[in-house]
């Protein structure tokens, strides 16, 4: 990750600033060799270390033969961490676990809706104050509800209304006869920016070629993804890909995942059907189960749920 020093120029004279770094404070008496020097009139510098690494820099303005330097300033590389708690209960940067967040202290499914998805308004919601369970993943704070928000959804109605993939462009899927539409859906919230998106259900790079009749349980499904990830934790059912102690133990029929039509929409397609999670789940191997025909068919166009995840940019 980038760790991001700013400072203030005051001098209207040009001058240089070297940047130094070190793993241990460093001696102002004998810096060594810097890290850059600018000479731009630059009032920033971005240097690329691990994440989760404490680093010291040291500042040295240089005007001719007069010198000047900062006191040590120690910077612990991690990322912005957003509302609700910031000590991780379980895992590491990479996989962990920070708590959950009430919707009063973050939002509920109207205001959701209001900020990104008027189209839905009208729709019947699951729940109206969801509890959110704020998960770190590849360095990415993500917010996840405890359950589904919004029934009676299309993949064509999120794909239109930009909340599939969060990227800034079309995305590498998309229904079929439906223009191209930009996937990145964002909003503020008390002064930090969030964008909206569906997890990853299938594969965490898009780019793999989801297998034909795809209706694959648990032994066969070693496949990294966010659904895996985010959402077996909340079952009282732990499948065997399950990486985290569970964070609420929920039944398959608290989370809706004994009603077909209330089956949870991801990310991928497949020939332009849609890969769904949580049709019918009502054992270990049923949660782990992923597909895109038998039980668990659907079109683009047909009626399934919202379960969106909320990621801190």
């Amino acid at each position: 990750m980038k760790n991001l020093i700013k400072w203030t120029n005051l001098s209207q004279m040009p001058f240089t600033v070297n940047v130094y770094r070190g793993d241990a404070p460093l001696d102002r008496a004998n810096l060594g060799t810097p890290l850059a020097t600018l000479t731009n009139g630059e009032s920033q510098y971005e240097d690329d270390v691990p994440r989760g690494s404490t680093k010291y820099y040291v500042l040295e303005t240089v005007k001719g033969t007069d010198k000047a330097s900062t006191n040590n300033i120690q910077v612990l590389a991690l990322p912005r961490r957003g509302p609700g708690p910031i000590q991780l209960l379980q895992g590491d940067y990479n996989y962990g676990y920070f708590g959950t967040v009430a919707s009063r202290d973050f939002l509920g499914t109207q205001e959701l809706v209001d900020k990104v998805a008027p189209f839905l308004a009208a729709n019947t919601f699951h729940q109206q104050a969801p509890v959110w369970h704020k998960y770190i993943r590849k360095g990415k704070v993500i917010y996840v509800p405890n359950g589904a928000l919004v029934a009676a959804v299309s993949y064509t109605s999120l794909y239109n209304g930009g909340l599939v993939f969060g990227v800034n462009g079309p995305g590498p899927y998309k229904p079929g006869a439906v223009a191209d539409v930009n996937q990145l859906k964002t909003f503020e919230l008390n002064g930090n920016q969030f964008k909206v998106r569906l997890m990853t259900g299938y594969n965490d790079d898009l780019t793999a070629v989801i297998p034909p009749g795809l209706n694959t349980a648990e032994d066969t499904n070693p496949l990294p993804n966010e659904w895996d990830d985010f959402v077996y934790p909340m079952a009282e059912w732990v499948p065997v890909a399950q990486r985290m102690a569970n964070v609420q133990q929920n039944t398959y029929i608290q989370l809706k995942f004994n009603v077909a039509s209330y089956r949870m929409l991801c990310q991928e397609l497949y020939t332009g059907i849609p890969i769904t999670r949580g049709a019918n789940a009502n054992s270990r191997a049923s949660v782990a189960t992923r597909g895109v025909d038998g039980n668990v068919s659907v079109t683009a166009a047909g009626w399934c749920s919202w379960w969106p995840v909320i990621e801190l940019l």
